[in-house]
């Protein structure tokens, strides 16, 4: 696979991207309404593809979590496999799988579609464990209620 050379637009319709993703997707409610926003509207792809381009990192890894992150929230993706195993649902069967793919193939580094792959798998695999404060609060109370001996 060659590197996609096509450069970002210096301009894109911000608004129209605002318009889909104001902010994360906190649950399954909004996580559906924006792929039903894709769905209906292949422009709105186009745009939200450009622009989780430009988000950048310093690496596809760095650059994944950044994408993914502005996406949903961990507890969303926590439902989602790549392929959809273990009884999750398959991230690559719905409108918001392009827009991640495409604007992760357009790192500086020219990744391939298997290296993007690699790293979405890798960022929903730890997703479950990620951004819950619960358990570390009920680390955090079980050590307040029995104390290390010091």
């Amino acid at each position: 696979m060659s590197c996609q050379t096509e450069c970002l637009p210096l301009f894109f319709n911000f608004q129209e991207v605002w318009d889909i993703l104001t902010k994360p997707a906190e649950d399954d409610e909004e996580f559906a309404s924006l792929n039903r926003q894709l769905e209906e509207n292949p422009d709105k792809s186009k745009q939200l593809t450009q622009f989780l381009a430009s988000l950048g990192g310093k690496d596809l890894s760095k650059q994944t979590r950044n994408v993914m992150r502005f996406v949903a929230r961990n507890p969303v993706w926590s439902r989602f496999s790549l392929k959809g195993r273990k009884k999750k649902e398959a991230l690559e069967k719905l409108p918001m799988w392009r827009p991640i793919l495409n604007a992760l193939l357009k790192d500086k580094g020219c990744p391939s579609q298997t290296d993007v792959e690699f790293q979405v798998a890798d960022f929903l695999k730890y997703a479950t464990h990620q951004g819950s404060l619960l358990h570390k609060k009920l680390n955090m109370d079980a050590m307040e209620e029995n104390p290390v001996p010091k």
